[in-house]
């Protein structure tokens, strides 16, 4: 906190001496108060901001030593908990000085708000140019508060008051003033301490009493009646937080009626104020360095490689469904925000699962949901050869073929056997014909195999004693029925046979353009037809 305060003060500093010096005596008012504006806003902002930058590894380790020899020459002083005690209370009781005196002078923000509201709820109001003229009976001089503009109503009505005063308050209206002046108010009740947001109102308010002269001037054109009208306006009687025609009776205010600035001086300006203020941030901000060498990069680059390469990542799209990685397809971003296994562990296991949490860009390991899958089944024996017919009178009927893979949401031609590695098995042949006529000729027809099964739905393939495979990668149940919700437009579906009472469920990204050249060759021999 002391530290902020002591920063927020510098940057205000610099932002206010830079603005007497150079800015404020330049005829450029309407730059100079976005300057004012945009530099408060930076002195009070610009040191939460986090800074980092990296130090080459050279400069790393030069850093690190002078560290560690300062550290080791340092000898630190014993405390007393007695005198620690004391400085506890010491601090609470700056604290609670501090939070006393912020409240009594929010309470004086609030009263003089309520004051100037009574004024308006409880006067004659009338509607001028946008903007409302509140008649009170009080013998004050015109000022102005966001859109009204405060008159004595007998100096009204009867016409006593100059034009050019209702044109000067309908300039601070018209621009916001009040805005400026309630902000910097507030921040005067906060930070009552620095005297600097003091001369910073004065600043702001003398910008603002610059750009209404500027503007009343190009109107009436009539330079010394106006400044002879300044002179004969009494004190101000109204409140700290409204804008007057006579707050500031100086010579630079009458000096700046007749000065002219060349427009290349306030072009070259405006060109310096986007690098100054960003050098006040980063001057004024908090900075971090980031210690870390080339060598300790390789290393950890090294156990990371180690440690995850036979794991398998899990990922989510924006649609909730979960899609599966290896290692090696991991982009460079996605290995660099794994953490940093130790030297003695472990690599994982084959296949262990990591899943990647979104949210907070983390990742859990969790090897007891996703074992590996169980090996190949083996191949069971030949059927036996059929009986030899003693009669020859009739040939044996040849095998029926295997029946087709059973196609889940969409008809397939029917594939190769699948390797080994996923242990597909043909189904039994067809049991032999019947024993033939005699009174038949020599040779007969086979009979023509039997339909393939009906399409099974989704939960008839969950109740199924089956393993999910997706890329030759096993899934669960959860992963699974999602694909299976998703097959009608990314996935196909196909149900294999291990053996009886087990089975295989693989899920395949379709080829889209493939099946589009399908449909356009199938139309076209339709049409053909």
């Amino acid at each position: 906190m002391i530290l902020y305060l002591i920063k927020s003060s510098l940057c205000l500093l610099v932002v206010w001496s830079v603005y007497k010096l150079f800015l404020e005596k330049e005829k450029m008012h309407q730059t100079n108060r976005w300057y004012l504006l945009i530099g408060l806003m930076i002195s009070f902002l610009a040191p939460l901001i986090k800074w980092s930058f990296w130090v080459s590894p050279l400069e790393n380790e030069v850093l690190i030593t002078v560290i560690s020899s300062l550290q080791s020459n340092v000898d630190l002083p014993s405390t007393n908990m007695e005198e620690t005690v004391q400085e506890v209370n010491s601090l609470y009781f700056v604290i609670g000085f501090y939070l006393i005196v912020v409240f009594l002078l929010i309470l004086q923000y609030i009263f003089n708000l309520c004051k100037i509201g009574y004024n308006i709820f409880t006067n004659d109001k009338e509607d001028f140019f946008h903007s409302t003229l509140v008649l009170i009976k009080q013998d004050t001089d015109p000022f102005s508060f966001l859109k009204y503009i405060f008159l004595n109503k007998r100096k009204h009505l009867h016409q006593q008051l100059n034009p050019v005063i209702y044109d000067h308050e309908l300039v601070h209206v018209r621009h916001f003033h009040s805005i400026d002046i309630l902000l910097v108010e507030f921040l005067r009740s906060i930070f009552w301490f620095n005297p600097l947001l003091h001369a910073y109102k004065k600043a702001i308010q003398l910008n603002h009493e610059f750009i209404a002269d500027q503007i009343v001037l190009r109107k009436h054109q009539n330079v010394a009646a106006y400044q002879q009208l300044i002179l004969e306006q009494t004190a101000l009687k109204g409140s700290y937080l409204t804008s007057n025609l006579n707050y500031f009776i100086t010579k630079k205010r009458l000096k700046m009626m007749r000065k002219k600035t060349p427009q290349s001086k306030v072009q070259l300006y405006l060109s310096i104020m986007l690098p100054f203020f960003l050098g006040l941030l980063m001057l004024f901000g908090q900075t971090s360095v980031a210690q870390q060498t080339s060598s300790d990069v390789k290393v950890n680059q090294q156990l990371i490689e180690t440690y995850y390469k036979e794991a398998v990542f899990a990922f989510k799209n924006d649609a909730g469904q979960t899609y599966l990685r290896r290692f090696n397809s991991l982009s460079t971003q996605q290995k660099s925000s794994l953490p940093i296994p130790a030297a003695t562990q472990t690599p994982l296991a084959i296949r262990t699962l990591v899943n990647y949490d979104a949210s907070n860009n983390s990742w859990d390991i969790r090897t007891d949901e996703f074992a590996p899958p169980p090996p190949d089944a083996p191949l069971p024996p030949p059927p036996p050869p059929p009986p030899a017919s003693t009669d020859n009178l009739v040939a044996p009927s040849p095998p029926a073929p295997p029946a087709p893979p059973l196609i889940i949401r969409e008809k397939q031609a029917a594939q190769p056997p699948a390797p080994a590695k996923l242990a597909s098995i043909p189904v039994p042949p067809a049991p032999p014909a019947p024993p033939a006529n005699p009174n038949t000729p020599e040779t007969s027809i086979a009979p023509p195999p039997p339909p393939p099964p009906p399409p099974m739905s989704i939960d008839e393939i969950l109740a199924l004693d089956a393993v999910f495979f997706m890329d030759n990668l096993q899934i669960n149940k959860v992963e699974a029925k999602q694909l299976m919700e998703a097959s009608k437009s990314d996935y196909k579906v196909e149900v294999r046979v291990v053996k009886p009472g087990k089975t295989n469920v693989h899920f395949k990204k379709k080829d889209k353009q493939k099946e589009k050249q399908k449909e356009k060759k199938k139309n076209k021999d339709q049409g053909m037809k």
